[in-house]
């Protein structure tokens, strides 16, 4: 199944600009992804962030248009609100470099003081305004995303052959919220046309970066032989 046929209708009927009403979001509302989905229509590509002198890090590069943008979002809330622990994410674009998405939540364990597990029931999505930067400072640091690049089978090390084919994100409930809220907003629209997610200085995480890319940034895709040279 074409992660359009699943997403795409209800993507088409959220708002756009942040004038717009908030849109509350449930397992009723959105609905439940299958295991495995697939779309012609996102292109990742891999690169490298030389942090420091000792630190080299995976960049990761996504490009697409926003309606697409807007179903890995409610992709994101389906797993989310489903308690759905892996989607995978097929990408059969020939341009892209990595051919999986891994939409993965790491589930909180159990609360060690009131023996309770916690699950989200429900999402409010409003689209930010591209604006106020100081916004996305609201989701504070138990948001930072947790991207993975691997080659499947297990994390990728030096000396071993095999690239890295697989994207493995966004961490716990929180990231994956904020996850579905990035992307979400790169679908309102082109309130911006990219947005990056950086490691905070000091941060070992060892989570790779990301700069998700619309048609009409200077780094977008260009033609059918794509430039590398932006990559660090």
């Amino acid at each position: 199944m074409e992660l359009c046929e699943i997403y795409g209708d209800l993507g088409a009927s959220l708002p756009t600009s942040s004038d717009g009403d908030t849109v509350v979001f449930t397992g009723d509302t959105v609905p439940r992804p299958p295991d495995v989905l697939e779309t012609p229509h996102l292109v990742v590509r891999r690169g490298l962030h030389q942090m420091t002198a000792s630190v080299l890090v995976d960049k990761v590069y996504l490009y697409a248009e926003p309606a697409e943008y807007r179903q890995l979002g409610l992709l994101c809330l389906g797993v989310l609100l489903h308690d759905v622990d892996v989607v995978d994410l097929q990408l059969t674009s020939p341009r892209t470099e990595i051919g999986t998405i891994r939409v993965a939540c790491r589930w909180a364990s159990v609360d060690t003081a009131l023996r309770l597990v916690r699950r989200p029931l429900a999402f409010g999505y409003s689209v930010h305004d591209p604006d106020d930067d100081e916004g996305w400072l609201g989701w504070g640091e138990d948001s930072c995303l947790f991207i993975e690049l691997t080659n499947a089978s297990e994390t990728w090390s030096v000396g071993r052959p095999e690239p890295k084919t697989h994207l493995i994100g966004f961490g716990g409930e929180q990231q994956l919220a904020f996850a579905a809220q990035i992307f979400l907003d790169m679908g309102a629209a082109q309130q911006r046309t990219q947005f990056d997610f950086i490691q905070p200085e000091g941060v070992t995480n060892h989570s790779a970066e990301l700069r998700v890319l619309l048609p009409g940034d200077q780094l977008y895709l260009k033609g059918e032989d794509p430039t590398k040279s932006h990559r660090y």
